[in-house]
């Protein structure tokens, strides 16, 4: 049998996701890439890019070295955003974790990784657990982005708080293969422990490209991430899908699903698509009669739902309460997330209850 893949034009000639931003850094440089909620924090292509090169550096001046492993433990943050690319631009492996692992699932993920370092957002630094099942072994980094004036630096620093120069150039490293590994993901251990999936820059970049050619993703797109990053479902297609092709990435001002802040966050963001579990989508449905703005011009063009089985009464409940196609697709951690999913309308006919078309 053979296939045929159809990339999308906005995210054709990446072969590595190191160069994830360059054609948007050049073509639309002061186009906001990713944001918090509230408007607090508003990063354009090219800030994005001067703080990934920044980071990249200090990284590097830190000892990071092309094939290490750094665990990056972390909650839905740009620190996160800006943490993740400068890892793997750098040729390291980068593996997210859960913040709300207990003490001892973080240090067993910590030991199976073998990780160089632990790279934590500032407002995550202090947490008890972190120091104590860190300080046995990798290297403890925390990392702090600083805003002044619409400009943003970031600093990273070890565990004696010692950090070097933000304004240092970015070493010249090895070229980046596609076949090298760009991510380590534990699956859910649902039916036995956890397992290490490890995922190539090539894994990654040919999901992200199918994820943006079937839900026609553009510049002109913008998403509110409520699922976590440290997971496949928000860093692949909430995240990364969007960074690829040139859209705008929200993240909440909370740090994750807020539902009674949900739809003022999409009227304020002009958000164009979400995607959720059916947990999500259910709760957003049973609040709509108090919270859902229907006099407000939302501009939804599609809601996306995987991770779990969408049914079809919720999904015609949505459809019908929020005026917007909702799209099932299906993933897994081993498969760089996105194995299938249902077209959107204007391609082909839509069946809610079936996980839709191979991808």
């Amino acid at each position: 049998m053979s296939t045929t893949t159809v990339a999308d034009p906005a995210v054709s000639g990446v072969s590595n996701l190191s160069v994830l931003l360059t054609k948007h850094v050049q073509e639309q440089p002061n186009r906001t890439a990713v944001g918090t909620s509230d408007l607090r924090t508003v990063i354009s292509y090219s800030q994005l890019d001067a703080l990934i090169r920044s980071a990249m550096a200090q990284l590097s001046r830190l000892g990071l070295r092309p094939g290490d492993t750094v665990a990056l433990i972390s909650d839905n943050c740009v620190e996160f955003v800006v943490g993740l690319l400068a890892v793997v631009s750098s040729g390291a492996c980068v593996a997210p974790l859960n913040p709300d692992l207990t003490l001892s699932e973080l240090g067993a993920r910590l030991s199976e990784l073998s990780a160089y370092a632990a790279l934590t957002p500032k407002h995550l630094a202090n947490k008890l657990e972190f120091k104590s099942s860190i300080e046995a072994g990798a290297a403890r980094l925390v990392m702090s982005i600083e805003s002044s004036g619409g400009s943003y630096e970031v600093r990273i620093a070890n565990k004696n708080g010692q950090s070097p120069t933000s304004d240092m150039a970015a070493k010249t490293s090895a070229p980046i293969a596609s076949e090298d590994v760009a991510l380590l993901m534990f699956t859910a251990g649902t039916t036995s422990a956890p397992k290490v999936v490890p995922l190539t820059h090539r894994n990654i970049v040919a999901s992200v490209q199918s994820i943006s050619s079937v839900y026609d993703l553009s510049s002109q797109d913008a998403t509110l991430i409520v699922m976590p990053l440290f997971h496949g479902h928000g860093l692949v297609a909430g995240l990364l899908a969007t960074l690829a092709s040139g859209g705008r990435a929200y993240i909440p001002s909370t740090g994750g699903f807020s539902a009674h802040l949900f739809w003022e966050d999409v009227v304020r963001l002009g958000v164009t698509w979400y995607t959720a579990v059916p947990t999500i989508h259910r709760i957003l449905l049973n609040r709509a009669s108090q919270e859902y703005p229907s006099n407000s011009l939302i501009a939804l063009r599609f809601i996306r739902s995987c991770s779990a089985p969408l049914d079809e009464e919720l999904a015609a409940a949505t459809i019908a309460t929020f005026r917007a196609p909702m799209i099932s697709a299906y993933g897994m951690t081993e498969t760089s997330h996105q194995v299938s999913s249902n077209p959107l309308p204007v391609h082909a006919a839509n069946k809610p209850s079936s996980v839709g078309l191979p991808t």
